[in-house]
Protein backbone atom coordinates (compact mmCIF):
# COMPACT_ATOMS: atom_id res chain seq x y z
CA UNK A 1 0.00 0.00 0.00
CA UNK A 2 1.17 3.54 -0.76
CA UNK A 3 1.02 4.87 2.79
CA UNK A 4 1.73 8.48 1.75
CA UNK A 5 -1.18 8.46 -0.67
CA UNK A 6 -3.49 6.89 1.90
CA UNK A 7 -2.58 9.44 4.56
CA UNK A 8 -3.38 12.31 2.19
CA UNK A 9 -6.61 10.81 0.90
CA UNK A 10 -10.12 11.70 2.03
CA UNK A 11 -10.43 8.02 2.98
CA UNK A 12 -7.91 5.84 4.79
CA UNK A 13 -9.64 2.47 4.58
CA UNK A 14 -12.37 0.65 2.67
CA UNK A 15 -14.37 -2.08 4.41
CA UNK A 16 -16.31 -4.44 2.15
CA UNK A 17 -19.09 -6.89 2.83
CA UNK A 18 -18.55 -10.13 0.90
CA UNK A 19 -21.64 -11.98 -0.29
CA UNK A 20 -23.78 -10.10 -2.83
CA UNK A 21 -21.34 -7.19 -2.63
CA UNK A 22 -18.05 -8.43 -4.07
CA UNK A 23 -19.84 -10.92 -6.29
CA UNK A 24 -23.32 -10.79 -7.78
CA UNK A 25 -26.43 -11.98 -5.99
CA UNK A 26 -27.35 -13.63 -9.30
CA UNK A 27 -24.67 -16.33 -9.00
CA UNK A 28 -27.04 -18.67 -7.16
CA UNK A 29 -24.87 -18.93 -4.04
CA UNK A 30 -27.42 -17.11 -1.90
CA UNK A 31 -30.20 -19.46 -2.98
CA UNK A 32 -27.99 -22.47 -2.27
CA UNK A 33 -27.25 -21.13 1.24
CA UNK A 34 -30.97 -20.71 1.88
CA UNK A 35 -31.67 -24.30 0.81
CA UNK A 36 -28.88 -25.63 3.02
CA UNK A 37 -30.12 -23.66 6.03
CA UNK A 38 -33.61 -25.05 5.55
CA UNK A 39 -32.19 -28.57 5.26
CA UNK A 40 -30.28 -27.98 8.51
CA UNK A 41 -33.49 -26.92 10.26
CA UNK A 42 -35.18 -30.12 9.09
CA UNK A 43 -32.35 -32.62 9.59
CA UNK A 44 -30.70 -31.25 12.74
CA UNK A 45 -33.46 -29.37 14.55
CA UNK A 46 -36.61 -31.36 13.82
CA UNK A 47 -38.62 -28.79 11.88
CA UNK A 48 -40.88 -30.03 9.11
CA UNK A 49 -40.13 -29.19 5.49
CA UNK A 50 -43.10 -26.85 5.42
CA UNK A 51 -41.98 -25.09 8.62
CA UNK A 52 -38.33 -24.65 7.66
CA UNK A 53 -38.73 -21.75 5.15
CA UNK A 54 -40.98 -19.85 7.56
CA UNK A 55 -38.65 -20.38 10.52
CA UNK A 56 -35.60 -19.43 8.47
CA UNK A 57 -37.22 -16.19 7.31
CA UNK A 58 -38.34 -15.28 10.82
CA UNK A 59 -34.95 -16.03 12.36
CA UNK A 60 -33.18 -13.97 9.69
CA UNK A 61 -35.57 -11.05 10.14
CA UNK A 62 -35.32 -11.08 13.94
CA UNK A 63 -31.78 -12.27 14.67
CA UNK A 64 -29.80 -11.82 11.46
CA UNK A 65 -29.31 -15.55 10.84
CA UNK A 66 -30.87 -18.91 11.63
CA UNK A 67 -27.87 -19.83 13.78
CA UNK A 68 -28.45 -16.77 15.97
CA UNK A 69 -32.18 -17.51 16.11
CA UNK A 70 -31.67 -21.15 17.02
CA UNK A 71 -29.29 -20.38 19.88
CA UNK A 72 -31.55 -17.59 21.14
CA UNK A 73 -34.40 -20.13 21.11
CA UNK A 74 -32.46 -22.59 23.27
CA UNK A 75 -30.94 -24.89 20.62
CA UNK A 76 -27.37 -25.78 21.53
CA UNK A 77 -26.00 -25.54 18.00
CA UNK A 78 -22.24 -25.54 17.54
CA UNK A 79 -21.38 -22.80 15.03
CA UNK A 80 -18.66 -24.89 13.38
CA UNK A 81 -21.15 -27.70 12.72
CA UNK A 82 -23.69 -25.20 11.39
CA UNK A 83 -21.26 -23.49 9.01
CA UNK A 84 -19.84 -26.80 7.84
CA UNK A 85 -23.34 -27.97 6.92
CA UNK A 86 -24.51 -24.72 5.34
CA UNK A 87 -21.33 -23.74 3.47
CA UNK A 88 -19.57 -27.08 3.12
CA UNK A 89 -21.38 -28.20 -0.03
CA UNK A 90 -21.94 -24.86 -1.75
CA UNK A 91 -21.39 -24.77 -5.54
CA UNK A 92 -18.47 -22.35 -5.34
CA UNK A 93 -17.76 -22.89 -9.03
CA UNK A 94 -20.72 -20.56 -9.67
CA UNK A 95 -18.52 -17.69 -8.50
CA UNK A 96 -16.41 -16.61 -11.46
CA UNK A 97 -13.01 -14.90 -11.39
CA UNK A 98 -13.39 -11.14 -11.82
CA UNK A 99 -10.26 -9.61 -13.32
CA UNK A 100 -11.84 -6.18 -13.70
CA UNK A 101 -12.76 -6.05 -10.01
CA UNK A 102 -9.23 -7.17 -9.17
CA UNK A 103 -7.77 -4.33 -11.25
CA UNK A 104 -10.16 -1.87 -9.64
CA UNK A 105 -9.19 -2.95 -6.13
CA UNK A 106 -5.49 -2.89 -6.99
CA UNK A 107 -5.81 0.69 -8.24
CA UNK A 108 -7.11 1.77 -4.82
CA UNK A 109 -4.11 2.47 -2.59
CA UNK A 110 -6.01 2.70 0.68
CA UNK A 111 -6.28 -0.23 3.08
CA UNK A 112 -9.00 -2.74 2.17
CA UNK A 113 -10.70 -5.10 4.63
CA UNK A 114 -13.46 -7.73 4.45
CA UNK A 115 -16.30 -7.59 6.98
CA UNK A 116 -18.75 -10.48 6.67
CA UNK A 117 -21.21 -12.36 8.86
CA UNK A 118 -19.99 -15.58 7.25
CA UNK A 119 -17.33 -17.86 8.70
CA UNK A 120 -13.69 -17.51 7.69
CA UNK A 121 -13.56 -20.70 5.60
CA UNK A 122 -16.45 -19.53 3.42
CA UNK A 123 -14.93 -16.07 3.06
CA UNK A 124 -11.59 -17.46 1.91
CA UNK A 125 -13.20 -19.84 -0.59
CA UNK A 126 -15.33 -17.08 -2.11
CA UNK A 127 -12.45 -14.59 -2.30
CA UNK A 128 -10.21 -17.19 -3.90
CA UNK A 129 -12.88 -17.95 -6.50
CA UNK A 130 -13.15 -14.26 -7.40
CA UNK A 131 -9.36 -14.02 -7.40
CA UNK A 132 -9.07 -11.09 -5.00
CA UNK A 133 -8.08 -12.50 -1.60
CA UNK A 134 -4.63 -10.89 -1.75
CA UNK A 135 -6.25 -7.47 -2.30
CA UNK A 136 -7.36 -7.41 1.35
CA UNK A 137 -5.17 -7.16 4.43
CA UNK A 138 -7.68 -8.63 6.87
CA UNK A 139 -10.91 -10.65 7.08
CA UNK A 140 -13.31 -9.69 9.87
CA UNK A 141 -15.83 -12.51 10.06
CA UNK A 142 -18.10 -14.60 12.28
CA UNK A 143 -15.20 -15.86 14.37
CA UNK A 144 -13.95 -12.30 14.95
CA UNK A 145 -17.32 -11.23 16.36
CA UNK A 146 -17.92 -14.47 18.29
CA UNK A 147 -14.53 -15.68 19.56
CA UNK A 148 -15.90 -17.82 22.43
CA UNK A 149 -18.97 -19.29 20.77
CA UNK A 150 -17.42 -22.48 19.39
CA UNK A 151 -16.40 -23.62 22.89
CA UNK A 152 -19.63 -22.59 24.60
CA UNK A 153 -21.72 -25.44 26.04
CA UNK A 154 -24.87 -23.43 26.74
CA UNK A 155 -26.87 -21.59 24.07
CA UNK A 156 -27.66 -18.78 26.52
CA UNK A 157 -24.03 -18.24 27.51
CA UNK A 158 -23.07 -16.00 24.59
CA UNK A 159 -25.57 -14.41 22.19
CA UNK A 160 -24.54 -14.51 18.53
CA UNK A 161 -23.14 -11.15 17.39
CA UNK A 162 -23.69 -10.23 13.73
CA UNK A 163 -24.30 -7.23 11.50
CA UNK A 164 -26.39 -5.10 11.75
CA UNK A 165 -25.94 -4.92 15.53
CA UNK A 166 -24.04 -1.90 16.80
CA UNK A 167 -21.86 -4.28 18.81
CA UNK A 168 -20.77 -6.02 15.61
CA UNK A 169 -20.02 -2.70 13.92
CA UNK A 170 -17.88 -1.55 16.85
CA UNK A 171 -16.03 -4.87 16.92
CA UNK A 172 -15.21 -4.39 13.23
CA UNK A 173 -13.99 -0.83 13.75
CA UNK A 174 -11.74 -1.96 16.60
CA UNK A 175 -10.44 -4.98 14.67
CA UNK A 176 -9.74 -2.86 11.60
CA UNK A 177 -8.10 -0.13 13.69
CA UNK A 178 -9.70 2.64 11.68
CA UNK A 179 -11.11 6.11 12.13
CA UNK A 180 -14.74 5.58 11.06
CA UNK A 181 -14.94 9.14 9.76
CA UNK A 182 -12.31 8.31 7.16
CA UNK A 183 -13.52 4.80 6.37
CA UNK A 184 -15.88 3.72 3.58
CA UNK A 185 -18.17 0.79 4.38
CA UNK A 186 -19.69 -1.11 1.42
CA UNK A 187 -22.72 -3.38 1.95
CA UNK A 188 -25.76 -4.54 -0.01
CA UNK A 189 -28.01 -4.71 3.07
CA UNK A 190 -29.84 -1.49 3.99
CA UNK A 191 -29.90 -2.40 7.70
CA UNK A 192 -26.15 -2.94 7.69
CA UNK A 193 -25.62 0.37 5.91
CA UNK A 194 -27.77 2.16 8.49
CA UNK A 195 -25.80 0.50 11.31
CA UNK A 196 -22.53 1.57 9.71
CA UNK A 197 -23.75 5.14 9.53
CA UNK A 198 -24.85 4.99 13.17
CA UNK A 199 -21.29 4.25 14.30
CA UNK A 200 -19.81 7.03 12.19
CA UNK A 201 -18.69 5.19 9.05
CA UNK A 202 -19.04 6.67 5.58
CA UNK A 203 -21.37 4.29 3.79
CA UNK A 204 -21.97 2.89 0.31
CA UNK A 205 -25.10 0.93 -0.60
CA UNK A 206 -24.20 -1.69 -3.22
CA UNK A 207 -26.70 -3.08 -5.72
CA UNK A 208 -28.90 -0.02 -6.09
CA UNK A 209 -28.59 3.30 -7.85
CA UNK A 210 -30.65 5.22 -5.28
CA UNK A 211 -29.35 5.83 -1.78
CA UNK A 212 -31.20 4.44 1.22
CA UNK A 213 -31.41 6.12 4.60
CA UNK A 214 -27.92 6.25 6.06
CA UNK A 215 -26.10 5.78 2.75
CA UNK A 216 -23.64 8.45 1.64
CA UNK A 217 -23.29 6.83 -1.79
CA UNK A 218 -25.06 4.19 -3.88
CA UNK A 219 -23.63 2.05 -6.68
CA UNK A 220 -25.34 -0.68 -8.65
CA UNK A 221 -21.97 -2.37 -9.11
CA UNK A 222 -18.54 -1.74 -7.65
CA UNK A 223 -17.42 -0.77 -11.14
CA UNK A 224 -19.28 2.52 -10.66
CA UNK A 225 -16.99 3.57 -7.82
CA UNK A 226 -14.84 5.69 -10.14
CA UNK A 227 -17.87 7.68 -11.25
CA UNK A 228 -19.54 7.96 -7.86
CA UNK A 229 -16.55 8.25 -5.50
CA UNK A 230 -13.64 9.67 -7.56
CA UNK A 231 -12.12 11.00 -4.32
CA UNK A 232 -10.70 7.51 -3.79
CA UNK A 233 -8.20 8.24 -6.54
CA UNK A 234 -7.52 11.85 -5.57
CA UNK A 235 -5.60 12.84 -2.47
CA UNK A 236 -7.14 15.27 -0.01
CA UNK A 237 -5.09 18.30 -1.07
CA UNK A 238 -6.12 17.84 -4.69
CA UNK A 239 -9.71 17.27 -3.69
CA UNK A 240 -9.87 20.64 -1.94
CA UNK A 241 -8.49 22.63 -4.85
CA UNK A 242 -9.67 20.73 -7.89
CA UNK A 243 -12.97 19.77 -9.35
CA UNK A 244 -13.27 16.36 -10.93
CA UNK A 245 -14.89 15.58 -14.23
CA UNK A 246 -15.30 11.90 -14.94
CA UNK A 247 -15.59 10.31 -18.33
CA UNK A 248 -15.74 6.64 -19.26
CA UNK A 249 -14.65 5.31 -22.61
CA UNK A 250 -14.11 1.99 -24.29
CA UNK A 251 -10.48 1.38 -25.10
CA UNK A 252 -9.98 2.05 -28.78
CA UNK A 253 -12.95 4.41 -29.03
CA UNK A 254 -10.71 7.48 -29.28
CA UNK A 255 -7.88 8.25 -31.73
CA UNK A 256 -4.54 6.88 -30.65
CA UNK A 257 -1.90 9.65 -30.66
CA UNK A 258 0.78 9.52 -27.98
CA UNK A 259 -0.45 10.73 -24.63
CA UNK A 260 2.16 13.51 -24.66
CA UNK A 261 0.30 15.07 -27.62
CA UNK A 262 -2.23 16.43 -25.16
CA UNK A 263 0.25 18.89 -23.69
CA UNK A 264 1.24 20.21 -27.11
CA UNK A 265 -2.14 21.93 -27.41
CA UNK A 266 -1.25 24.37 -24.65
CA UNK A 267 -1.83 27.35 -24.77
CA UNK A 268 -4.61 27.20 -27.39
CA UNK A 269 -7.49 29.19 -25.82
CA UNK A 270 -10.91 27.56 -26.07
CA UNK A 271 -13.91 29.47 -24.79
CA UNK A 272 -14.90 27.24 -21.89
CA UNK A 273 -13.38 24.54 -19.69
CA UNK A 274 -15.88 22.13 -21.22
CA UNK A 275 -14.02 22.49 -24.52
CA UNK A 276 -10.97 21.09 -22.80
CA UNK A 277 -12.94 18.12 -21.53
CA UNK A 278 -13.78 17.26 -25.13
CA UNK A 279 -10.30 18.11 -26.39
CA UNK A 280 -8.46 16.05 -23.81
CA UNK A 281 -10.88 13.13 -24.00
CA UNK A 282 -10.52 12.96 -27.76
CA UNK A 283 -6.74 12.69 -27.45
CA UNK A 284 -6.43 10.15 -24.66
CA UNK A 285 -4.89 6.99 -25.98
CA UNK A 286 -5.00 3.42 -24.77
CA UNK A 287 -2.80 3.68 -21.71
CA UNK A 288 -1.57 0.35 -20.27
CA UNK A 289 -0.46 1.94 -17.01
CA UNK A 290 -3.07 2.15 -14.27
CA UNK A 291 -3.17 5.54 -12.56
CA UNK A 292 -0.80 7.15 -15.05
CA UNK A 293 -0.89 10.89 -14.49
CA UNK A 294 -0.11 13.73 -16.88
CA UNK A 295 0.00 17.35 -15.73
CA UNK A 296 -0.16 20.40 -17.95
CA UNK A 297 -0.98 24.08 -17.75
CA UNK A 298 -3.27 25.74 -20.28
CA UNK A 299 -4.19 29.40 -20.54
CA UNK A 300 -7.44 30.70 -21.86
CA UNK A 301 -9.34 33.96 -21.74
CA UNK A 302 -12.11 34.16 -19.18
CA UNK A 303 -15.12 35.99 -20.59
CA UNK A 304 -15.65 37.75 -17.26
CA UNK A 305 -12.08 39.10 -17.30
CA UNK A 306 -11.84 40.21 -20.93
CA UNK A 307 -12.20 43.91 -20.11
CA UNK A 308 -9.21 43.79 -17.78
CA UNK A 309 -7.32 41.53 -20.19
CA UNK A 310 -6.78 39.08 -17.36
CA UNK A 311 -6.19 35.47 -18.20
CA UNK A 312 -7.12 32.44 -16.21
CA UNK A 313 -4.78 29.53 -15.90
CA UNK A 314 -6.36 26.12 -16.11
CA UNK A 315 -4.27 23.22 -14.90
CA UNK A 316 -5.56 19.88 -16.05
CA UNK A 317 -4.28 16.68 -14.53
CA UNK A 318 -5.34 13.49 -16.22
CA UNK A 319 -5.68 10.33 -14.17
CA UNK A 320 -6.40 7.23 -16.22
CA UNK A 321 -7.78 4.09 -14.61
CA UNK A 322 -7.88 1.14 -16.98
CA UNK A 323 -9.92 -1.94 -16.07
CA UNK A 324 -10.35 -4.59 -18.75
CA UNK A 325 -11.80 -3.00 -21.88
CA UNK A 326 -12.86 0.19 -20.11
CA UNK A 327 -10.96 3.35 -19.29
CA UNK A 328 -12.07 5.74 -16.59
CA UNK A 329 -10.65 9.19 -17.20
CA UNK A 330 -10.55 11.62 -14.31
CA UNK A 331 -9.91 15.18 -15.43
CA UNK A 332 -8.97 17.31 -12.44
CA UNK A 333 -9.30 21.05 -13.07
CA UNK A 334 -7.60 23.73 -10.99
CA UNK A 335 -8.45 27.28 -12.08
CA UNK A 336 -6.51 30.33 -10.91
CA UNK A 337 -6.10 33.94 -12.04
CA UNK A 338 -2.77 34.94 -13.58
Amino acid sequence: MDSHFASDSAFECLIFDLDDTLYSSKTGIGQAVKRNVQDFLVEKCGFSESEAPIVNAEFFRTYGSSLAGLRASGYNINPNDYHSFVHGILPYDLIRPDSRLRSLLQSIKQRKIIFTNSDRIHAIKALDRIGIRDCFEKIICFETMNPSLSTSTRPDEFPVVLKPSIEAMNIAIDAAEVDPRRTLFFDDNVKNVAAGKAVGLRTVLVGRSIRCKGADYAVETLGEMVQVIPALWVNEEENENERVIHKRATVGEFPQPPLRAVASFSPVPPTTPTSYLLLVSSLVSDCPDINKQVAMEIHFLDKNKLENRQAKKLKIRIKILKFGDKMDILLLFTVGIN
